[in-house]
């Protein structure tokens, strides 16, 4: 991806694709997070269009500082580095949105172990909405 960002569309100077190369994505997480917070993580904002943001429970997703929720299905922690965390702790669908930007976002929440058929994944279960389901 470096290399098509460098060389196709010429969107990162040779300096700053060298530095990247170097860099693991699990050591880019730590710089943004300040820890190792959450075994997954998703970079969304107003570039991210087209199109939800898919995560299992646990994961988490950096979306810009002043991002609000619909629904319960995250939960919005401090701001990090470039953004705000949010951790997806409920499965179902909910909606992200910057109000500063207009940017906004459905997002999907899986369970993080799902076995079954690929279009229930994304469904609440019916004990949720009483928030008694402690397997997922």
């Amino acid at each position: 991806m470096i290399g098509h960002l460098e060389l196709t569309l010429r969107l990162l100077p040779r300096p700053q694709a060298e530095t990247l190369r170097r860099s693991s994505p699990k050591s880019i997480r730590l710089q943004l997070l300040g820890g190792d917070a959450v075994p997954h993580l998703v970079i969304a904002g107003p570039s991210w269009s087209g199109r939800a943001i898919d995560l299992r429970v646990g994961d988490g997703v950096l979306v810009p500082p002043d991002c609000v929720q619909e629904g319960e299905k995250l939960t919005l922690q401090t701001p990090a580095v470039g953004g705000r965390l949010a951790v997806a702790v409920l499965r179902g669908i909910g909606r992200v949105e910057s109000p500063s930007t207009g940017w906004s976002s459905f997002l999907r929440v899986m369970p993080r172990q799902y076995e079954g058929q690929s279009r229930f994944r994304f469904d609440e279960g019916p004990d949720e909405n009483l928030g008694t389901n402690n397997d997922l």
